[in-house]
């Protein structure tokens, strides 16, 4: 996710963020949390539990997604 207005791991981690075992994690207001995977050409899911939502995108380029 440090494509996502962190230009780095350093500051993933400084937002609060945190990688493990493959998924990047960010602590939420309400004390929650988000999840996300990144694949190998624009693949994306986000997870946000309290939610219940799940975010599938089967990308083939990283480029913008159709309206």
């Amino acid at each position: 996710m440090t494509n996502c207005g962190y230009p780095s791991h350093q500051d993933w981690k400084n937002a609060g963020g945190y990688y493990k075992y493959m998924w990047w994690g960010i602590a939420r207001e309400g004390g929650g949390y988000a999840y996300a995977a990144h694949g190998h050409v624009g693949q994306l899911i986000v997870v946000f539990p309290q939610e219940r939502v799940v975010v599938v995108r089967f990308g083939k380029t990283e480029g913008p997604v159709d309206s």
